[in-house]
């Protein structure tokens, strides 16, 4: 049974040390949450999440890129439970401007931990970042992808290409001109690395990253036999 899409939160803090994201609709206990958040300043140690039971850190990368600017990202995952808050409060420098997309997604194995693969762009002070492949754990994996862009990205917005199989991007979000990212997933259909995606901005950011993450779902049950034999 493949991981299904609940819904998403997409917010940005302006320049603050702290603000919050509200739990996206239709969140009931065992689905499964991820939040990834992204900003321009200072450090990834400004930078936590509160709310609920205690977040697991899937990935974090501080990037120093052109012009000794920081391009920094974090991505937390867990299962909501009974007694789910309705918002999530985010931590960064007093300085920073920040992003956030938070996911709800029905179907995760709870047995396999989401995978994350998170890199610096390749290049400075340009318009593409590449979104890494990932090794998948099973055929039909859910697959998020997501595009981040610091500093100097003017009033741009990220897009994905034409995929195999194909994207569905949430919409762009900014905080002014200082960071924005995008969000695109899909459902995989074999368990082969999908390889890298790359995305595209329509103005030239300072500092790039790419996310990848592969979420396994529950996997069918064989029937078997008395005699050990499947049905």
């Amino acid at each position: 049974m493949p991981v299904t899409y609940i819904g998403s939160t997409l917010k940005a803090s302006g320049v603050t040390g702290s603000f919050t994201a509200t739990k996206p609709t239709g969140v009931v206990s065992g689905h499964l949450l991820i939040a990834v958040h992204s900003c321009n300043v200072v450090a990834l140690s400004n930078m936590t999440i509160s709310g609920g039971a205690t977040w697991n850190l899937g990935a974090s990368l501080d990037t120093l890129g052109y012009g000794g600017r920081h391009s920094l990202c974090k991505a937390w995952w867990r299962y909501a439970d009974s007694a789910e808050p309705a918002s999530y409060t985010f931590g960064q420098a007093a300085t920073a401007e920040g992003v956030v997309t938070l996911l709800a997604l029905d179907g995760a194995d709870p047995a396999a931990a989401p995978v994350f693969n998170l890199l610096a762009g390749t290049l400075l002070r340009a318009t593409t970042v590449d979104t890494p492949g990932i090794t998948p754990t099973n055929a039909d994996d859910f697959e998020i992808r997501v595009a981040i862009g610091n500093n100097n990205i003017s009033t741009g917005t990220w897009s994905f290409p034409a995929a195999t199989p194909a994207l569905t991007s949430l919409a762009n979000i900014a905080s002014g001109t200082a960071t924005d990212h995008r969000v695109a997933y899909r459902t995989l259909t074999s368990n082969a690395d999908p390889g890298t995606i790359t995305a595209t901005h329509t103005t030239t950011a300072d500092n790039r990253q790419g996310l990848t993450i592969a979420v396994a779902a529950v996997q069918p049950v064989t029937p078997f036999s008395g005699w050990g034999v499947p049905l």
